[in-house]
């Protein structure tokens, strides 16, 4: 993509304010520039060398408030309104879905292909199971993979099991015949079909009206992903960072990685699978945009950026005085599907202390 030669003179002139703010960024850069480290890694030392000044930290933050204004003709992410009820009542006739739900379901559908939590009928035919997997992978392509091999298991255990069903169903329509010797009365009918046309009668791993915990497929192994071309690369990325099961996925790999560096310095620090933290201590959000599939970048390490941001913020709203005090932490995915932008959130909760 060609980049119009304003913003190339804008860009130019906000790297030259960084270095100057903080000249210790070119070696970085300068290292990176020669391929001596990747990307990745410059990204890392950027991030520890400002994290390691508390003043150089405001300067720069500062600076992005300042420069890193919405482009024109967009929005900025505002604080949304607290919710609206979910039921629309009208003037005449029943309630309806409030359109503001109905909005939303619709979006996320475009990235999920189904809500099973939200169903109370089977996965309509077009539809694709929307199951995370249990991973310990830190890449976002091995995960993305990995969510396509769940899928395929999932669609036959699916097919299976609605092959049974019609055989069931089948010999009680059989029985029922030959008790009356005539076809099978519609009421009759009505009532055998609604026996087994619910959760009970769902896969124990993707039942209607629940959520989907992860299951665990076979990995993608080292080879496997080396062979893989730059375009399926690209699309197990976008696979993973759009879809809620995906961010789901990376839900323990991120905690993980964030536990490791915070009992290491010294705080005490436990998960919780609560839904919600009362009066969370601390609230921070990771997130990035996703303007499709063709425009990700699949060799952007995006669990381990989210890891280490999360966890910078929370130190910096962290003090000395929490450390060794008893805390509570969740990670959970979150979107906000109409800014474009997706990520985590991390809350942590406990640590009573006078600071």
């Amino acid at each position: 993509m060609k980049i119009p030669l304003e913003v190339k003179e804008k860009l130019g002139v906000l790297i030259d304010e960084v270095l100057n703010i903080a000249p210790e960024f070119q070696s970085v850069l300068d290292q990176a520039k020669a391929g001596d480290i990747t990307e990745f890694e410059a990204i890392l030392q950027l991030m520890e060398i400002a994290s390691s000044d508390v003043n150089l930290h405001a300067k720069l933050t500062n600076l992005a408030e300042d420069k890193f204004q919405p482009p024109l003709g967009e929005t900025a992410i505002t604080t949304p309104e607290p919710s609206p009820s979910l039921l629309f009542e009208k003037e005449y006739g029943l309630p309806q879905l409030n359109p503001l739900y109905q909005g939303a379901i619709m979006e996320r559908l475009q990235f999920d292909s189904d809500i099973p939590e939200l169903r109370s009928g089977p996965m309509p035919p077009e539809g694709r199971p929307a199951i995370p997997v249990t991973t310990t992978a830190r890449s976002a392509v091995s995960i993305g993979a990995d969510l396509e091999r769940a899928e395929e298991v999932t669609i036959d255990k699916i097919d299976a099991n609605r092959k049974r069903l019609a055989e069931t169903l089948e010999q009680e329509f059989l029985e029922i015949r030959g008790e009356s010797g005539a076809l099978v009365p519609y009421d009759r009918a009505e009532q055998v079909i609604a026996k087994y046309d619910n959760a009970n009668y769902d896969i124990p791993e993707y039942r209607r009206g629940g959520l989907p915990a992860p299951i665990r497929v076979a990995p993608h192994t080292g080879s496997e992903l080396a062979k893989m071309s730059d375009y399926d690369r690209q699309q197990y990325t976008w696979k993973f960072l759009s879809t809620t099961h995906g961010r789901r996925s990376a839900e323990p790999v991120i905690s993980d990685l964030i536990l490791g560096e915070l009992n290491s310095d010294g705080y005490v620090v436990q998960l919780t699978d609560q839904k919600t933290l009362p009066e969370p201590l601390v609230s921070s959000d990771w997130s990035i945009a996703i303007d499709g599939g063709s425009s990700t970048q699949s060799n952007f390490a995006i669990i381990d950026v989210a890891a280490k941001s999360l966890t910078r913020k929370i130190k910096n709203h962290l003090s000395d005085a929490y450390k060794g005090k008893a805390l509570t932490m969740k990670v959970s995915a979150f979107d906000m599907y109409a800014d474009r932008r997706v990520g985590w959130r991390v809350e942590l909760s406990g640590g009573s202390c006078d600071i």
